[in-house]
């Protein structure tokens, strides 16, 4: 029966016309979109420091997931398209293979925090996030974003009811109201996919070692993007980390933004000539300088109107240069895989990461908020620079080699 509900919701949608481009653009951008919402609903209800308190265990959420993921989603997107017919098998393997270190990471956190009540509660917060990103390979292999944009959808109205019933959102009832929303989204996420799962013997003796790149790429990512983050938690009052974490927030949503307008042409680039590159390199950035300064300046408006915070003209001027050097180097990324020199690209991005780890621990003890914000700028605008001086290099080398 809940199988056919299922069948009906997918084909309601589809008859709506909602097209494939459509549906992975939601998909990545309503996480943010959800993230900014809840945000502003408990700015809006005086709840800025139970914001804060949020704030955290989304941090401590990621970081976890980080590590359990194992590179979880773009090795089994690969795995998928080399044993198309294998991929229930291949999803299981992996789904079976990675509680170690689901184990490993929640014991860790039960030790290492204080409150032990709360940290139980966290573990079962981890355990529903372990589940609902499992599906994550299968979602996007299997081009299956109604089913989540559903869900996610579930989770957050669930979150919003229980923020406007709850009087007291301390860390107790935050937790225990997240668990809630999360069990809402497997529960739901387990049904779907339940009968389209069968297990078959599928041998993986190597699963570590071939999922170990993967992992290092996602940690590395993490490590640039969200480090920052997870350390001013740790050093920042709960309406600081609010604070920053907002306009963090609606920064990535310019930069994500922007990576999406490029996606039309990000299948070509492989197709492109060294000189169509470089015109597109060019224009990118050109672009990217128009786009940045009114997108600073929306998000600048946005907190002044809706949450009633302002930053001062430094705070904005970082902010410029933090989303800027994404346009800088976004294109480099994609001449590094023509290269095949993602393994050194790897490798700058986790120098990268931890001079932010770095930055944040020492920047946010002196200046606060505009601190850990300086950090994150000089490790993205180092990225920028040193993803430029590598794709040169390697790009003279190769010419050098053709002429020899």
């Amino acid at each position: 029966m809940a199988s056919k509900s299922f069948v009906l919701i997918d084909s309601y949608l589809n008859k709506k016309r909602i097209l494939p481009f459509f549906k992975i653009n939601l998909f990545s951008f309503l996480p943010q979109l959800f993230t900014i919402f809840l945000s502003l609903l408990l700015f809006k209800i005086n709840k800025q420091e139970s914001w804060g308190i949020f704030v955290k265990i989304l941090l401590n959420l990621s970081l976890i997931q980080t590590l359990f993921n194992f590179g979880n989603k773009d090795f089994l997107i690969k795995q998928f398209s080399s044993n198309p017919r294998k991929i229930n098998s291949i999803w299981l393997n992996s789904f079976f293979k990675r509680i170690p270190i689901l184990i490993l990471t929640c014991v860790a956190y039960v030790f290492i925090y204080n409150d032990k009540t709360i940290a139980l509660i966290f573990v079962f917060i981890v355990i529903s996030r372990y589940i609902n990103q499992s599906f994550d390979p299968l979602i996007i292999y299997e081009r299956k974003f109604n089913i989540s944009i559903i869900s996610d959808l579930l989770l957050n109205f669930s979150l919003i009811v229980m923020f406007l019933n709850v009087k007291e959102l301390n860390n107790f009832n935050l937790h225990i109201i997240y668990l809630s929303a999360s069990l809402l989204k497997s529960i739901l996420l387990s049904a779907y996919f339940y009968n389209s799962l069968s297990y078959k013997s599928y041998s993986s003796a190597n699963f570590y070692s071939s999922a170990f790149p993967f992992f290092i790429m996602s940690l590395s990512g993490f490590l640039v993007s969200k480090i920052d983050q997870v350390c001013s938690g740790f050093i920042l009052d709960n309406k600081s980390l609010a604070r920053y974490q907002i306009l963090m927030a609606l920064l990535s949503f310019l930069q994500l933004t922007s990576a999406n307008l490029l996606l039309p042409y990000s299948k070509n680039i492989f197709r492109m000539n060294r000189k169509s590159i470089s015109v597109l390199k060019l224009n990118f950035r050109k672009f990217g300088i128009v786009f940045s300064f009114f997108g600073i300046i929306l998000v600048a408006l946005v907190l002044h109107l809706f949450y009633s915070i302002n930053f001062k003209i430094h705070d904005w001027l970082l902010s410029f240069l933090y989303v800027y050097s994404f346009f800088i180097y976004f294109v480099n990324s994609y001449e590094i895989t023509i290269l095949n020199k993602q393994n050194f690209a790897t490798l700058i991005t986790i120098l990268c990461g931890i001079i932010n780890l770095i930055f944040a621990i020492f920047l946010s003890k002196k200046w606060g908020v505009s601190g850990v914000l300086l950090g994150a700028t000089v490790a993205n605008n180092l990225l920028a620079f040193l993803m430029i001086v590598t794709t040169n290099k390697y790009q003279s080398i190769e010419r050098n080699s053709r002429e020899s």
